[in-house]
């Protein structure tokens, strides 16, 4: 059985918030030029973006 440390949850919960914000960040910055991004750079920040918050990029068909 694997016993889990108190502060393993506690650490998750704040790397996930860290992760929230500086994708927040990220995307603020974006907003402001995105329309000038070339398609591929848009398409590669977005997956990032997915990857960094644990979603599943959706594979191109």
């Amino acid at each position: 059985m694997v016993r889990h440390h108190p502060g393993d949850e506690q650490l998750a919960t704040l790397e996930h918030a860290a992760r929230a914000h500086a994708v927040g960040l990220l995307l603020d910055t974006l907003r402001l030029n995105w329309v000038d991004l070339p398609e591929q750079v848009r398409h590669q920040t977005l997956n990032t973006c997915r990857e960094l918050t644990g979603e599943r990029a959706k594979s191109a068909e």
